[in-house]
């Protein structure tokens, strides 16, 4: 009947218990809980026995330790049950301060579920009927924050952070005034003032750094201060301050690592090889991609994260010449998923269209674009990075209207990454001062990245003007800046195709090294191809000005 600790079978369990008289069953169970704290009994039966004793209080300490094993196996949902659990009796025993912690410690493991709508009021009566002292009214303020974000309610928000954040200050309540800064940072984010943002990021951080051991109220904050980390790194690359953003998502890793928070962990990682890969490291991308995809977990990372993670790895993987890794990264039917519902949605399916257009299949990547273009509630980001897309494919519904709109953008990251995306479906002459002025700027910045995409269609724009000595003069640049290593987000064949028909009648040594040495990486990558794609992508390249040589390869990329 009895395996160890417990009973063989429920149904044996029920039996027992339906057949102990109620006289005898609350000092047996206060026994056996005795017998279970002494002997390394798990703690869920130890309060389970202790509270059919009679005497639920001493269920307590072993509800809040099932609490914390669950939430050491990030199994937050167990873990706010049990300190609900906990929570519960402490109330009825009037305990009304170690409530009140149970309770908002039961709210922060909710604030771990992604899809938490509305579940954050459930606990909104207790804390209300329990929150006396203005660091726990602040505490609360905290999760009626949390439940007005998920209902949509950001003015109210807003509100409730800026009352809470006195109270805070009164308490000296140092990691509450950082969490609600926190907040107000999201809010102001959301309006795009930027400037406001980071400024209450960075005294939101503050605020962090003066929590005393022994004096914070939230269970642990390391989870806020990854993600202040993070969006310091945003707002230092809509500033252009590229080496500062590598900095602050560098810690931002550092700190989930010494945490051991995955997810955190792989949005840092994510996050490091995009900006890797603007600045013209490929090789630093790939490492960052490597290590973002060794931390997403157990396969529960939420679509809006695998979204990113799929669409750089296919980026990175394709620039590389591993073009079946990018194929498998974004066009399987497997991750077509990760295209619906969600904000990275979007930025997914443009990455998969470039590559679908890149590989010679311009009708798969129209297919894909062409819904998304109708959607009349797109935001502004997302509809200029289908309206972009689209002008490369030669289909911009208004160009002149789409380079105003581009180029009134305020990160130089969206102008940049769609004006060199776009550039090739708008007027030439439009197009080549907006090209240079912020091709210009991101080489300022160390965007080398960038700065040599934009390049590449300014060479274009050129010829496309008849300028052909100014062309082929900033295609020699160029091509010396990809020897050194500076390598922009661009197919090589897309490069070297467009380098060597800028130098192809004035510079004829030159020009057939770049045709030798993009004829080598199409040899090397075509291959591996399902057999459907590789004529269409040798069709490709020969359109991008790439001749198929037959001669001995060359290596595949310059230098």
């Amino acid at each position: 009947m009895l395996r160890g600790e417990s009973f063989t079978h429920d149904l044996v369990a029920e039996a027992v218990a339906s057949g102990v008289p109620a006289a005898l069953a609350r000092p047996l169970h206060a026994a056996i809980a005795a017998f279970l704290e002494t002997h390394g009994g798990h703690p869920v039966r130890c309060a389970e026995h202790w509270h059919q004793s009679g005497e639920p209080e001493r269920a307590v300490p072993h509800w809040l330790a099932a609490a914390a094993q669950a939430r050491e196996r990030r199994r937050y949902g167990e873990a706010a049950a049990r300190g609900e659990q906990a929570a519960r009796v402490l109330q009825t025993a009037g305990r009304r301060e170690a409530a009140f912690s149970a309770w908002f410690s039961a709210a922060e493991d909710r604030t771990c579920f992604d899809d938490r709508a509305g579940a954050m009021s459930a606990y909104l009566p207790a804390l209300r009927a329990l929150a006396r002292s203005d660091a726990e009214r602040a505490c609360l303020a905290c999760v009626e924050v949390v439940d007005l974000f998920e209902s949509g309610q950001t003015e109210a928000a807003e509100h409730c952070i800026q009352q809470a954040l006195l109270l805070a200050r009164r308490a000296g309540a140092h990691d509450i005034e950082g969490e609600l800064l926190w907040d107000l940072t999201v809010v102001n984010f959301q309006r795009r003032d930027l400037g406001e943002a980071e400024r209450l990021a960075r005294t939101a951080s503050a605020c962090f750094d003066r929590v005393q051991p022994g004096q914070q109220r939230l269970r642990d904050s390391a989870a806020t201060r990854g993600k202040l980390n993070g969006a310091l790194a945003v707002f230092a690359k809509e500033a252009g301050r590229y080496a500062e953003a590598m900095q602050s998502l560098q810690l931002q890793l550092q700190l989930a690592d010494a945490q051991d928070e995955l997810r955190q962990q792989a949005i840092a990682a994510i996050n490091l090889a995009s900006l890797a890969s603007d600045c013209g490291q490929l090789d630093e991308a790939g490492h960052w991609l490597v290590t973002a995809e060794q931390r997403r977990g157990d396969g529960t990372m939420p679509c809006t994260e695998q979204a990113l993670l799929h669409a750089y790895t296919g980026l990175q993987r394709a620039l590389c010449g591993q073009l079946q890794h990018a194929m498998a990264a974004l066009l399987a039917p497997s991750v077509q998923h990760l295209g619906t519902g969600h904000r990275n949605r979007v930025l997914f399916h443009c990455t998969a269209a470039w590559l679908e257009a890149e590989l010679g299949r311009r009708d798969l990547a129209l297919a894909r674009l062409r819904p998304l273009a109708a959607e009349a509630a797109l935001p502004n980001v997302d509809r200029l990075m289908v309206q972009a897309r689209l002008a490369q494919l030669g289909q911009a519904a208004d160009a002149p209207a789409l380079l105003r709109d581009l180029v009134a953008h305020s990160s130089p990251l969206v102008r940049a990454r769609w004006l060199a995306a776009a550039a090739p479906g708008c007027p030439a002459e439009t197009a080549l001062p907006l090209l240079e002025a912020e091709s210009r700027f991101q080489a300022q910045a160390g965007g080398w990245g960038l700065s040599l995409a934009l390049d590449l269609q300014r060479v274009a724009a050129l010829r496309r003007l008849g300028r052909v000595d100014e062309a082929r003069a900033l295609a020699l640049a160029v091509w010396r800046l990809a020897e050194q290593g500076r390598q922009p987000p661009v197919l090589f064949p897309m490069l070297a195709g467009t380098v060597h028909q800028a130098l192809h009648k004035q510079d004829e040594a030159l020009a057939a090294t770049v045709a030798r040495r993009g004829t080598a990486w199409v040899k090397g990558a075509v291959t591996a191809l399902p057999p459907e794609w590789q004529a269409p992508f040798l069709a490709r390249c020969a359109q991008a000005g790439l001749p198929m040589l037959l001669g001995p390869a060359e290596p595949a990329t310059p230098g």
